[in-house]
């Protein structure tokens, strides 16, 4: 209910210590007679206006700060949001339409109940060959980079920007993965497994999801990679645009270490030779938007390709995937040896 955490601006301080002490927290806002915000009142400012007035005559007016922190309906930047509140910076966000009026105060325990809904799938059966002899004992998913497992910094990362629902394909190891999710990961519910119990593939696993349990637009990510990158803009994005699949990428350059000879038609005569030249590629990192009508391509427990799966959707409907791009630095992939080794210097998991 905003009246209790609003006040008008002609109240008093006696008034403002009032509506403080019953609000139970530690910031009231002060609105207009027709519930514009104005400003906002913590216990902090109210304490130095009394301390450093002997007259306290004063209206909340007087005394609120008139440029308060707020979102626009509609616009919320969770990210942003929740790292306020857990620095301790809000105790509670006003929610403003356009004609600056308040419609609704967040609290810090409703944050969550804010954020769309989606599924998240993460495709986890793999043997992580590139990580061998480590993934020969601990399934790649489960490999630590600062003290948390992959899966895990990925989960987290999304529950950042969304309320997930998400879905783990197992196959190698999958005990062990189960395992740790049940006691370990408990607080990353809801959770739900799919065991394939034949490798699938980088795609096919999508096929033992019940799609009326998936969201109507949700995210596929392989489990070696691990980005930074505003996951709301990316979903915005695909949704605007109409796809039925939207993939994250990145440019990469590629350098040949060699002299490069161009020659003629005949294959014989020398044009030019360029020295060891670099080849700008946008590459596919491994985290995937899908629209719901997707999973019709998808054949029941049948090995598929996430490429095979792209030329479906493609000779379907053209124009219908999407590239989302994002700078080099804003990614790693932990596959393989040397950059799971460069990860564990690099990678922030606060």
């Amino acid at each position: 209910m905003i009246s209790r955490f609003t006040i008008k601006q002609d109240s008093t301080i006696e008034q403002v210590v009032k509506k403080l002490n019953s609000s139970g927290l530690k910031t009231v806002f002060v609105v207009s007679s027709k519930n514009k915000l104005i400003g906002s009142i913590s216990d902090g400012d109210l304490r130095k206006k009394i301390y450093f007035n002997k007259n306290n005559k004063f209206k909340a007016k007087d005394i609120c700060n008139k440029e308060p922190f707020y979102i626009l309906d509609k616009k919320f930047n969770f990210e942003e949001i929740q790292s306020k509140i857990l620095q301790n910076k809000y105790d509670l966000i006003p929610v403003i339409n356009n004609q600056n009026s308040i419609i609704k105060i967040i609290e810090p325990s409703q944050i969550n109940n804010l954020k769309e809904k989606i599924s998240l799938i993460i495709i986890a059966g793999g043997l992580g060959k590139r990580l061998a002899p480590l993934s020969n004992v601990i399934p790649k998913p489960l490999i630590p980079i600062k003290n948390k497992p992959i899966i895990q910094i990925i989960i987290e990362n999304f529950k950042i920007y969304f309320n997930i629902n998400t879905f783990v394909s197992l196959n190698y190891k999958s005990q062990l993965i189960k395992s740790y999710f049940v006691n370990e990961l408990k607080h990353l519910k809801p959770f739900n497994f799919i065991v394939e119990k034949k490798p699938l593939d980088t795609i096919g696993a999508l096929s033992l999801i019940n799609k009326n349990k998936l969201s109507e637009n949700f995210f596929v990510s392989n489990c070696d990679i691990v980005c930074s990158v505003n996951l709301n803009l990316m979903y915005e994005f695909h949704i605007k645009n109409n796809y039925d699949i939207t993939l994250l990428t990145s440019e990469h350059y590629t350098e040949i270490p060699y002299g490069c000879c161009i020659l003629a038609k005949n294959k014989k005569t020398l044009i030019s030779l360029k020295e060891k030249p670099k080849y700008l590629h946008n590459v596919n990192i491994g985290l995937y938007i899908l629209n719901k009508n997707v999973m019709s391509l998808i054949k029941k427990n049948k090995p598929l390709r996430f490429d095979e799966l792209l030329t479906k959707v493609l000779k379907k409907r053209k124009n219908s995937v999407g590239v989302f791009n994002i700078n080099s630095e804003n990614w790693t992939d932990i596959g393989n040896w040397e950059s799971y080794k460069s990860s564990i210097h690099n990678v922030d998991d606060d």
